[in-house]
């Protein structure tokens, strides 16, 4: 016979120990991110977004099983269980693990009242876990008793007895009440293992422990023992002798209480059977089932409200989860245009930037060209007709650099680009004006032998061009221009003549107009 059915070690008490510029789009790129990550915790939390904003896990998991316990103590288990469920969220990075060996202790007294004992027996684990680590000794070994417990409910007798005989090897520190409730668990071990013989050697051992203390000793446990033994006079004298041990069995907790009284009045129908009393034997028995029914109801009741309230949590976690998931999705989407326009944006600034850049090179090339005109008007008398195409040229260059100047940059890049293509043709007009108004002087040019760009380049350094400027009006690279220059200088008889060609040449020039041959021709 299963002699007694659960039993209560006392209510834990409460403890705690406890904290659109480019700069704005980038911050922004920043800030979604975290709060795309943000909201994916809370998804994955099924809680409500502000619900533990700004608490500590250790402040979370206090709350939550402070709610648990009181729900508990009022008998309402599925909101304890319910709170319990929330403070677990935050065991793995709470650092009081007090809080949470408490957390797992009382979770397995739960699990005890629903008949789920491997749940129960997995937190009691836990709890013993923790308070061994924590060098808890009192703790420990109540929740090693409470583990005892479900493994005799389990009817797995001899892991209990492991059990137990590590409780019984520290019980100097323990309490009051872990005493009588470890004596209970040890008769209630032995009577069930058919040990019948010990049960006097551990009452006896049970009153010593606990002298001065008889208002704490369960002589239920002892009158069960030694009526299942089959010592019914002492049963019978324990039990009615003590009669005041119902005045604290269970208090604090209905639901424990009324466990008892069921184990108390099936005692009481087996003695009065046992001593012929059949009729008060049907009483008790009546009323053991009495209290038995109702104890199943509330647990029933208990049971279907938690599934229902589970599922109904569950349900608006779920719509919370996809409601999150909506959010995030739309948040990455905001993200993704952001950088699709971010890239857009940079990617116009930097066509920009080179065009701009293109244009100030056209620009400065122009002006550049202008100056060498202008110094080349100034300092070369030219024929009227030469005079002439450099004027034009000259106006059209500086059309284009008021253009650029009044923000016309749209048309100025293509009629630059223009312009300076046409600097061959502009040469060429001014290289055959040129021969025209200075044919003897390009006729000693070809007497001497050189050639037709050696001329070209003649012409250009008599007019007044120098070095780049002579280079890339004939589209060639400064050192090409410079083997050019020596093998003139050569032609010329200017190998060790430190003059410049430029002078040499503007002399050849004069003297070819006025019909004066040059003496060193």
């Amino acid at each position: 016979m299963k002699f007694c059915l659960l039993r209560d070690f006392g209510a834990d008490a409460f403890r705690g120990r406890g904290v659109f510029n480019r700069v704005i789009m980038k911050k922004l790129l920043i800030l979604l991110p975290l709060l795309f990550g943000g909201l994916a915790a809370i998804s994955s939390s099924g809680c409500t977004p502000l619900e533990n904003w700004g608490k500590s896990p250790d402040e979370n998991l206090l709350t939550y099983y402070h709610k648990g316990l009181e729900a508990y103590l009022a008998d309402d288990y599925d909101t304890a269980m319910q709170n319990f469920s929330k403070a677990l969220r935050y065991v793995s990075k709470a650092k009081d693990r007090y809080a949470v060996a408490q957390l797992y202790g009382k979770m397995a007294k739960l699990y005890t009242l629903l008949y789920d004992f491997d749940a129960a027996e997995r937190k009691a684990e836990k709890a013993a876990a923790i308070y061994r680590k924590l060098d808890e000794t009192s703790r420990y070994a109540a929740t090693l008793l409470d583990a005892a417990n479900i493994k005799m409910i389990q009817g797995e007798n001899e892991a209990a007895s492991a059990l137990i005989d590590s409780v019984l090897a520290k019980r100097e520190g323990l309490d009051s009440v872990q005493l009588t409730n470890l004596y209970s668990i040890l008769l209630q071990n032995t009577v069930e293992k058919e040990e019948y013989s010990l049960v006097d050697s551990i009452v006896s051992d049970y009153c010593s422990a606990m002298t001065g203390r008889d208002s704490l000793v369960d002589w239920l446990a002892i009158a069960e023992a030694y009526f299942v033994s089959g010592n019914y006079d002492k049963a019978s004298q324990v039990f009615f002798e003590r009669t005041g041990f119902m005045k604290s069995i269970g208090e604090g907790n209905s639901a424990y209480r009324s466990l008892y009284e069921a184990s108390y009045y099936s005692l009481l129908s087996q003695i009065l059977e046992q001593s012929g009393d059949y009729k008060g034997a049907l009483d008790a028995y009546s009323e053991y089932v009495r209290l038995s029914d109702e104890q199943d109801l509330r647990i029933f009741e208990s049971k279907a409200r938690f599934a229902e309230e589970s599922f109904e949590q569950e349900l608006r976690s779920q719509r919370l989860w996809y409601m999150n998931l909506v959010i995030c999705l739309c948040l990455a989407l905001v993200i993704i245009v952001l950088a699709l326009v971010t890239l857009v944006v940079l990617r116009e600034l930097r066509r920009r930037k080179a065009e701009n850049e293109h244009l100030r090179q056209l620009r400065d090339e122009a002006q550049k060209e202008i100056d060498d005109l202008l110094s080349w008007k100034e300092r070369v008398q030219l024929d009227e007709e030469s005079v002439h195409l450099v004027e034009e040229r000259l106006a059209l260059l500086n059309e284009c650099i008021v253009e650029h100047m009044g923000g016309y940059k749209a048309n100025v890049t293509a009629k630059l680009e223009d312009v300076l293509k046409d600097r061959s043709i502009f040469l060429a007009s001014t290289r055959a004006s040129f021969m025209l108004s200075h044919a003897e002087f390009l006729a000693g040019l070809r007497d001497k032998g050189l050639d037709g760009k050696e001329i070209s380049i003649c012409c250009l350094v008599v007019s007044g061009a120098r070095g780049k400027t002579v280079a890339s009006y004939l589209g060639v690279t400064d050192g090409t221009y410079r083997n050019a220059v020596l093998r003139i200088r050569k032609k010329l008889g200017l190998n060790n003549d430190v003059r410049e060609l430029s002078k040499f040449l503007q002399d050849l020039m004069e003297n070819s107009d006025r019909g004066v041959s040059h003496p060193e021709l």
